[in-house]
C-alpha cells in the first residue's frame, strides 16, 4: 500500500479488500459506500482482481460522479438486487434550493455522506432527484421532508428515470500545440498554462476518472476531465488540423 495515503485512505482500502473477501468467502454480493473521484481512483489503483469476485463501479446511471465498488458474487448481477435507490424530492416554486440545501438537510438529519450518492437538482422543474444506498430507503422516503426553508414532496422513482439531462453544457472551442493534459485544461476551464500545470501537478486534477499529475499526459478523442472545485467537461480532438498545424479541440463543459 502506498505510504502516500493519508491514514484515512489507508482505512478506505482495507475496508474495501474486507468487503471482497467476504463477498469472495460467503458467496455474496458486497459494496462499498458512495466514493468521491480520488476514493474511486483509490481503489482502481490498490484492490485487486479476486478469481470469482467480479468489481464494478455504480453509481445510478452511466456519468454519475459519486459510485459505490460493488463486489459481485460468480453469476450475480447488480439488476438482480440493486444497491442503490432514488426518489424525486419537489419543492414549491417560489423556493430557489440548491445542491448544498439538500445535502445540508441530509447531513443535518445524521445521514452520512457515503450514503448518499448524486443529487441533480433541476431548478426549472422545482426538484431534486437523489441516488442513496438502499439502507437508508426507510429515511429518505418518510422522513426526508424539509431542504432549506422548504418542505419537500417525496416519489420513489425508477434510476432508469433518473433526470440525467438537466446537466447543461458551453461549447467551447481552440486549438492547442498538442493534446496534452496542461494544454486541454488550460483551454476547458480558461486559466493560463502555467495555472493548469499547477492545479494537475497539486493532485486536483482527473483525466477519464484517474488522477493524473503528469502534464504531459496525453489526452483521447472523447475523454472526461474534472478538478476539484472547477467542474468538469468532455473534450472532443476531431484530428484535424489549423493552417499553423495546432489541433482543434471542441469542448463540452458541464454548467
Amino acid at each position: 500500500m502506498a505510504s502516500v495515503y493519508s491514514e484515512e485512505e489507508k482505512l478506505l482500502i482495507k475496508k474495501a479488500e474486507d468487503k471482497q473477501k467476504q463477498c469472495y468467502l460467503k458467496g455474496i454480493s458486497t459494496y462499498t459506500g458512495f466514493l468521491n473521484e480520488r476514493e474511486q481512483d483509490i481503489l482502481m489503483r490498490e484492490i485487486k482482481e479476486c478469481e470469482g469476485v467480479r468489481m464494478v463501479f455504480y453509481g445510478g446511471y452511466s456519468d454519475a460522479e459519486r459510485r459505490i465498488l460493488v463486489f459481485l458474487a460468480e453469476y450475480d448481477e447488480i439488476e438482480y438486487d440493486p444497491p442503490l435507490k432514488a426518489i424525486r424530492a419537489a419543492y414549491y416554486k417560489e423556493y430557489d434550493l440548491s445542491h448544498r440545501d439538500f445535502l445540508g438537510s441530509l447531513m443535518g438529519s445524521g445521514i452520512k455522506r457515503e450514503s448518499v450518492g448524486d443529487i441533480i437538482v433541476n431548478k426549472d422543474g422545482h426538484y431534486a432527484d437523489i441516488v442513496f444506498k438502499k439502507e437508508i430507503e426507510g429515511f429518505m422516503l418518510r422522513e426526508f421532508i424539509t431542504a432549506g426553508r422548504a418542505t419537500l414532496r417525496i416519489d420513489e422513482i425508477p434510476l432508469s428515470t433518473l433526470d440525467t439531462a438537466e446537466k447543461k453544457t458551453e461549447i467551447i472551442t481552440d486549438t492547442v500545440a498538442s493534446a496534452r493534459i496542461d494544454a486541454v485544461v488550460s483551454s476547458g476551464f480558461g486559466m493560463s498554462r502555467e495555472k493548469a500545470s499547477a492545479l494537475i501537478k497539486s493532485g486536483k486534477v482527473f483525466l477519464d476518472r484517474r488522477l493524473v499529475t503528469d502534464c504531459d499526459k496525453q489526452v483521447d478523442d472523447g475523454s472526461l476531465v474534472n478538478a476539484q472545485g472547477m467542474g468538469k467537461f468532455r473534450v472532443y480532438i476531431p484530428g484535424n488540423l489549423s493552417k499553423k498545424g495546432r489541433m482543434f479541440l471542441r469542448i463540452e463543459k458541464y454548467v
